[in-house]
């Protein structure tokens, strides 16, 4: 009983994040028709903050309304992943890319975004297996330790917190032409 739970749960986070992120896609592409780079706002959510939100909002809400507030998680979420891979492939082929003929449309479509499948996949996977992760355990935690699961959710969102900062810190001073691999 407790593993169909779970998979229904897997498979809910699942098609939630695919529609948050095929949205976030759109979105990107709809500012990348319009601008030529990408902002640094775009790229404010990391793995570290969207556990903080998922286990912030599964904290406080119940589980209907967690899945509401997971679609806009996911959203950002795919949102700013596919907006830092695009920020650090773009600044570096961009150029090479627009000088071999291709439009910025054509470069944006048909290059970037079959670059972009795989981390597109991973984020669709990572926060799937975040959620039906972190709102079980918490839910367990939450029923067999009473009140005293809260001090540690709030020190483990204060930790999970410091390091999305410290990854946002590092990422926005890297040097543009570095890549991650």
């Amino acid at each position: 009983m407790i593993l169909a739970e779970l998979f229904s749960l897997f498979l809910t986070a699942l098609i939630i994040s695919i529609l948050a992120t095929a949205l976030a896609v759109a979105s990107v592409f709809q500012i990348l028709n319009s601008q030529k780079r990408i902002s640094l706002s775009l790229t404010l959510v990391n793995r570290f903050v969207t556990v903080f939100f998922i286990l912030l909002t599964s904290s406080f809400l119940d589980r209907q309304e967690i899945l509401v507030v997971f679609f806009f998680i996911s959203f950002f979420s795919g949102l700013s992943s596919l907006g830092r891979f695009l920020k650090v492939y773009d600044e570096s082929f961009r150029m090479l890319f627009l000088s071999f003929g291709y439009t910025r449309r054509e470069y944006h479509w048909h290059y970037l975004l079959l670059k972009a499948k795989w981390v597109l996949l991973l984020e669709v996977v990572f926060l799937s297996t975040a959620f039906s992760t972190v709102v079980p355990i918490l839910e367990w935690t939450r029923d067999r330790a009473g009140e005293a699961w809260l001090p540690a959710a709030v020190w483990l969102m204060s930790l999970l917190a410091v390091l999305g900062l410290l990854c946002y810190i590092n990422e926005s001073i890297r040097q543009p032409g570095s890549t991650q691999e």
